[in-house]
């Protein structure tokens, strides 16, 4: 007659506990798909929440349910994904520029449009503009007032900045790292010779 196991015997028959582990463990989180959503999600909150602001309150409850509900998966149901390390959070930091870059975009694009926003004095020969329409007399009529003006100057000195920014400041500042660097490494090189040359002055005596 077989005896039963005992208590503390583990009552599978699998031999690894890498293949037991594997029963017991749930399904890892597919990462790259949330931050996709994620990403997609923030573009199109920032393209349409300047004509629409209720957009804001839409970004923050999908955001804040979305935060709560994975972390009750990654908790509870998914275990630690494979292969997943600080360079996606990182690389996606750097892409949410371009949802400021639509958000303005979109904006000049709405601010501007004197059809949504028809000034008191704008005729209907104005709101229904004719086709065929020549872009020099488009542009002046779209822009000929001084709030069509500013939002424009928003947008072009926003982006200006950002050049200024990347294509100057970004490279002083990394030189100026790599300079301080060099100093250190130079000094550091110095400190040693000195003592090298202390000690060898120390045997000779």
């Amino acid at each position: 007659m077989e005896e039963p196991p005992h208590h503390d015997e583990c009552e599978t028959g699998l031999i690894f506990q890498d293949d037991l582990n594997e029963v017991y463990s749930n399904k890892p989180v597919q990462v790259f798909y949330i931050y996709s959503w994620f990403f997609t999600n923030y573009l199109v909150f920032m393209t349409y929440c300047g004509s629409m602001p209720l957009m804001f309150v839409f970004g923050i409850l999908h955001f804040w349910l979305a935060y709560l509900s994975y972390k009750f998966l990654f908790v509870w149901y998914n275990r630690a994904t494979q292969g997943f390390d600080v360079l996606i959070p990182l690389y996606s930091v750097k892409l949410m520029k371009w949802g400021l870059l639509l958000h303005l975009l979109f904006n000049t694009f709405m601010f501007t449009n004197k059809r949504l926003l028809s000034p008191t004095d704008y005729t209907l020969q104005e709101f229904y503009r004719p086709r065929g329409e020549a872009p020099g007399s488009f542009f002046s009529r779209r822009f000929d007032i001084f709030p069509s003006v500013v939002v424009v100057l928003v947008l072009v000195g926003v982006s200006v900045a950002y050049l200024v920014y990347v294509f100057i400041l970004v490279p002083i500042g990394k030189c100026a790292a790599n300079e301080i660097a060099r100093r250190k490494a130079k000094n550091l090189n110095d400190d040693e010779d000195i003592g090298d040359d202390i000690e060898a002055q120390e045997l000779k005596a």
